[in-house]
């Protein structure tokens, strides 16, 4: 992070041809969009080219639209990017068989996908909440594992805030089986570089042309940090002052940090290109 902020904003208008923007945490919080966030959005859109890359693992993208306007944010399908849809993509690219160990919207939307209950190439981890097989499929998962298939993790949060309190996330059950199984994790969403990329390709901008603006200190500084990106971190969602010390400490360090998303216009101006 530049010590003169004027010059990091400088060096972001001077370089960035792209944003990429996270959604949970950054836009909205405990599905409440931020006062006012609608129209900074919209004037966002008309101005830069911008994607939205959401490390949202519990819903396909038909269910993942109609919730953002159910929750009042109006955003157009095709400039959001999830994990689901990468790994749909990266399975039927690659012609990887796989177990998934997923939400029973998702085991809908991975139908056309190569799946194997025995002896797959990977065991795919995303959120599991309200299953109620959950103690079944795990077993399946570590028996596939067991069996040699590769263990991937939508994203590794290891918590999540429900409407109940506290529950565990992808990342707890991530853990969990490469304990039981040997085997590590990987990650398939961000601070993935392969998803970040992927996301950049969307929008036709190379990775060091991009910027990402988010409120997770590895999902988004990280990993935007790890294509080249220019980064923008946000004080709501993830925030946390003291790891951002220990991040910082280890040089992975925003270029510019704002109170908010809705500070966003002082980095890019919402009346210009």
């Amino acid at each position: 992070m530049h010590t003169d902020f004027n010059e990091a904003i400088k060096d972001i208008r001077d370089q960035v041809k792209g944003i990429l923007i996270d959604l949970d945490g950054t836009v909205y919080i405990h599905g409440k969009p931020l006062d006012g966030v609608q129209e900074i959005l919209d004037r966002l859109m008309e101005n830069y080219n911008v994607l939205f890359l959401t490390n949202t693992d519990s819903k396909s993208k038909s269910f993942l639209m109609d919730y953002f306007l159910r929750i009042g944010l109006h955003l157009p399908e095709e400039k959001v990017f999830s994990v689901p849809e990468y790994i749909h993509e990266f399975l039927m690219n690659s012609g990887k068989s796989t177990y998934l160990l997923v939400t029973e919207d998702l085991e809908e939307y991975f139908q056309d996908v190569k799946q194997d209950d025995f002896s797959p190439d990977c065991v795919i981890v995303g959120d599991v909440r309200g299953r109620k097989d959950l103690q079944e499929r795990l077993n399946t998962a570590l028996r596939c594992l067991k069996r040699g298939a590769d263990l991937y993790v939508m994203q590794k949060g290891i918590t999540y805030v429900s409407s109940k309190g506290l529950s565990l996330d992808s990342g707890s059950y991530g853990k969990l089986l490469e304990n039981a199984s040997g085997k590590k994790m990987k990650v398939l969403g961000k601070p993935n570089p392969d998803f970040i990329i992927s996301g950049c390709k969307k929008i036709g901008i190379e990775p060091t042309e991009a910027c990402m603006v988010g409120d997770d200190l590895e999902a988004d500084i990280e990993g935007g940090k790890k294509v080249g990106a220019k980064t923008i971190l946000v004080k709501t969602g993830k925030y946390d002052e003291e790891l951002l010390e220990e991040y910082m400490k280890n040089n992975i360090t925003p270029d510019v940090i704002i109170n908010s998303f809705l500070e966003i216009e002082k980095v890019f101006p919402l009346d210009q290109k």
